[in-house]
């Protein structure tokens, strides 16, 4: 064959020019390469196939290489596609390391900061709320030492400050 797989031939030509990083031919003869399908890659030249990236990562923009997802996102599979893309953390969940597969879930009372990469106990004065999963104020007369999900009443005479921490006569 004139023009083998992992190659292709311009229009009468029979001399092989390689396919490209992110494209293949996997069979002899081909007037052109074909791309990777989406969610895999090819980062040498002359190829025959592509390749899926492992967990934790996800196919560059021209499917030359995989690329490891970012702390506070995660390899998520496209429902459909079956195809890996970095996906940030849901709320209440956090990954603190660059090419994580999954998602670590924080502690009850405490939430991820805002780049999802960890988690902090909510601030004394605050609870986790668990239908937003951030750390919000305690109502008036409520108190929170930190790091719960619910503030405690204070008994009947008693206050707080304006920092919600602790109930005082």
């Amino acid at each position: 064959v004139a023009c083998p797989a992992g190659s292709y031939c311009l229009a009468r030509s029979s001399s092989p020019l390689q396919c490209a990083p992110g494209g293949f031919s996997d069979v002899g003869g081909l007037d052109a390469c074909l791309e990777c399908d989406a969610g895999t890659f090819q980062s040498s030249s002359n190829a025959t196939a592509c390749e899926a990236c492992d967990a934790g990562k996800a196919v560059s923009t021209d499917q030359t290489l995989c690329e490891e997802c970012d702390a506070g996102k995660y390899g998520a599979t496209v429902e459909g596609t079956g195809e890996l893309q970095c996906t940030t953390c849901p709320l209440d969940w956090f990954s603190r390391e660059d090419g994580a597969a999954a998602c670590a879930q924080c502690p009850s009372g405490w939430a991820t900061d805002s780049a999802f990469r960890a988690c902090d106990p909510c601030p004394s004065g605050k609870f986790e709320n668990q239908t937003s999963r951030a750390c919000q104020d305690c109502p008036a007369k409520w108190a929170s030492a930190g790091g719960l999900v619910d503030c405690t009443e204070c008994t009947e005479g008693e206050v707080t400050g304006s920092a919600h921490a602790a109930c005082s006569k």
